[in-house]
């Protein structure tokens, strides 16, 4: 697409011209996709542009391409319409491999607080109307966007990285000294980027308030809702996961950072010197073998034991028959007894709970293997 003259760019759809601002697209992995809708995207739009004598606000439109480059709108009219003031955001839509539906995750404001709706389609024409989620939103403690997707390591998990805004706090004004220049008026608000998990996409687990992103030494994301978490997670190696962040907005150095986890390394369990237990609540698992993601201290450890629902240890699988699970490790498979057995199969079905004891260590995930 031409810009002042020039195709020599990856510009596949016009700001101005065609409807459709801060576009969220995504590759459709629903079985069955008709070949020239294999990518969709959703976006906002002002009401006036498909009726000049509709009320001010914005709507909703999709458009659908079959190579990612070459874009059409789905219908000639917006998707949706909002009742209320909505939809100013980098909203995102996705295609659900547990739930068989496309969701998005669509901005509302609730008076002047900013919070998320959620919305489901079968043909990703016909959407249900949004509710508003449960996500304890005040005045002074905002969701502005969300990142929100499926965790494909764990099925039938959902995260969610939406940048939080706090309204009325400013680090800098136009009068601040050696302030950093901006190409636009500096608006009141500063943002991080929060953490939260699903295991249905309607009720989310905000447990773990703090930041799982801060602004950081750079003075550009201090000011005016300067970092955002962008949609997607990228496994660039055995170990690492790549997340995507946009920094300084609105300034000449906007950018976007690439950002990196341990696998699965979201949270952690953590135990200082002084060790610590915790036990999981009752569970049934398939598969013969136990695997820990964990990393400890060279004097740390964990331990598990595996007990019946009613909380006493099941024989042979006591903390006293675990080993010692030391070192730095993604798929470290659990032993129990002189031989540290693992093998879980008798197990296999009936409900369980698991105990397990951490000193100096972090715990961040585990899993149930054949």
């Amino acid at each position: 697409m031409p810009l002042r003259g020039s195709t020599a760019n990856n510009l596949v759809w016009p700001l101005l011209g065609q409807p459709g601002r801060n576009l969220c697209v995504f590759k459709d992995e629903r079985p069955g996709t008709p070949a020239g809708e294999l990518y969709k995207a959703t976006g906002w739009e002002p009401r006036t542009y498909f009726d000049r004598s509709a009320p001010r606000g914005l709507c909703m439109l999709a458009l659908i391409s079959p190579d990612g480059l070459h874009w059409r709108q789905i219908a000639e009219n917006p998707i949706y319409v909002p009742e209320t003031s909505a939809l100013d955001s980098h909203n995102q839509t996705f295609w659900d491999p547990w739930q068989k539906q496309y969701v998005g995750y669509w901005r509302i404001n609730i008076g002047d607080v900013r919070n998320v709706m959620r919305t489901t389609s079968a043909d990703f024409r016909k959407w249900s109307k949004p509710e508003v989620l449960a996500l304890d939103m005040t005045v002074h403690e905002q969701f502005y966007t969300t990142s929100a997707l499926p965790y494909q390591r764990s099925p039938g998990t959902y995260v969610m990285f939406p940048s939080r805004y706090v309204a009325d706090r400013n680090l800098f004004t136009t009068a601040t000294p050696g302030r950093p220049e901006t190409n636009t008026k500096i608006d009141k608000g500063v943002n991080d980027v929060a953490f939260l998990s699903s295991r249905d996409g309607i009720h989310w687990d905000w447990s773990l308030r703090e930041a799982f992103l801060r602004p950081g030494r750079d003075p550009r994301t201090w000011y005016d809702r300067s970092l955002y978490m962008d949609r997607g997670i990228l496994q660039t190696s055995p170990d690492e996961m790549s997340l995507f962040v946009m920094e300084n907005l609105r300034t000449s150095d906007v950018h976007i950072r690439r950002v990196t986890l341990r696998t699965d390394g979201f949270v952690s369990v953590h135990a200082g010197y002084r060790a610590g237990d915790f036990t999981t609540p009752p569970l049934r698992f398939a598969g013969k073998r136990l695997e820990l993601n964990c990393a400890t201290s060279a004097v740390g450890f964990v331990k598990v034991e595996i007990q019946e629902a009613t909380g006493a240890p099941i024989a042979g699988f006591s903390e006293r028959d675990g080993e010692e699970v030391f070192g730095d490790h993604l798929e470290r498979r659990v032993g129990w007894g002189p031989e540290h057995s693992g093998d879980l199969a008798r197990l296999g079905g009936r409900t369980v709970r698991l105990r397990f004891v951490l000193r100096d260590a972090d715990l961040y995930s585990f899993r149930f293997v054949d």
